[in-house]
């Protein structure tokens, strides 16, 4: 997702939906931190400086909880395991 706003490609694109599941999945990194968080955070941010609007967004725990036990306790509990977001190119021609 990065290489498409930086190569210009999201231009030519006018909706897109994405589908997060957490935590990564690195033998050796079990678990997010907050620099993943944040990661995740200004990835979304920049599909919105580039010109898209999300218009719509679901928060789902009970699809991958399995995964909630991986995450460090003081974020288990409260972070999402799935993210689903949508966004609408407001530039598109």
């Amino acid at each position: 997702m990065r290489n498409i706003l930086t190569s210009g490609v999201y231009k030519q694109i006018k909706q897109i939906a994405v589908e997060l599941h957490t935590p990564r999945e690195i033998p050796d990194k079990m678990h997010m931190d907050i620099l993943d968080y944040a990661e995740i955070f200004q990835l979304f941010r920049d599909w919105e400086v580039a010109g898209f609007a999300k218009w719509e967004r679901r928060t789902r725990n009970n699809c991958c909880g399995a995964f909630v036990p991986l995450t460090e306790d003081r974020v288990a509990g409260r972070t999402l395991c799935c993210y689903e977001a949508f966004y609408v190119n407001k530039a598109f021609v």
